[in-house]
């Protein structure tokens, strides 16, 4: 087996049956969850750039198209990787990564077999370089995360400011309704002290009226009465009419 084989099969067997890896699973989920997870490590490696740099006669890219996602959150290491124009080559040690990676998801015999079939890569391998590309991409990682949290940083800022002018406006809403609810309280109070006026007035015209009422009905009254009496004292005085045989 060749150099670069060698080293790719030292790396699988480092991987699976490093020493102490149980106690590292238990006490570094961290650690355990990027070196391990081989399908998470692919999607961060993973390249459909080329493994060549462009030739300086390659086609610009397309006006308004994207290099990177927008937040560096959403950057894959790959994507770092290419802004930071770090090329892709047999000598990188991202794709020695990618290589320990996917032959790590497939079962043993077939280890051996893709093994085999790499034979040709061992020619143009370079441990030296492959060393300093993996210092370089790992320095340039590192800086990535200052990004992370400096990007973090930056949108936790914003969201407390939305959040406290949204808890300003709210307040602002709160005192305009706890406002238009003192007048309109004021309002009802006002209308009922009215109507209460007003009600009060018409019971008075009402009592007015019903006493003009019983004194008209004394007076006529009286009157019908006084003419009564009249009659009656001229009916009691008329002489008896004494009817003749």
């Amino acid at each position: 087996m060749s150099g670069f084989l060698r080293t790719l099969a030292g790396a699988l067997v480092s991987l699976e049956s490093e020493p102490g890896r149980a106690a590292s699973r238990a006490t570094d989920p961290c650690r355990d969850r990027n070196a391990l997870d081989s399908p998470e490590l692919l999607k961060q490696l993973n390249s459909s750039r080329p493994t060549t740099p462009k030739a300086p006669s390659a086609a610009p890219r397309p006006e308004g198209a994207p290099l990177v996602p927008a937040s560096v959150m959403d950057m894959t290491a790959d994507q770092v990787f290419a802004a930071a124009e770090l090329s892709d080559t047999a000598n990188s040690g991202q794709r020695l990564l990618r290589l320990i990676a996917a032959l790590a998801m497939v079962p043993k015999p077939q280890q051996a077999v893709m093994l085999r079939a790499l034979d040709a890569a061992d020619d143009t391998w370079s441990e030296r370089e492959l060393l300093e590309d993996a210092r370089q991409r790992q320095a340039t990682l590192r800086g990535h995360l200052q990004s992370i949290d400096a990007e973090r940083h930056e949108r936790l800022q914003r969201v407390a400011a939305n959040a406290e002018a949204a808890q300003a406006e709210s307040r602002r809403a709160i005192e305009a309704i706890d406002r238009a609810l003192g007048e309109l309280q004021l309002r009802r109070e006002q209308t009922i002290a009215r109507v209460t006026a007003e009600l009060s007035e018409l019971e008075q015209q009402r009592q007015h009226i019903e006493a003009a009422a019983l004194r008209a009905r004394r007076g006529i009254t009286m009157v019908i009465d006084a003419f009564g009496a009249l009659i009656t004292f001229f009916i009691g005085d008329e002489p008896t009419q004494v009817s003749k045989p």
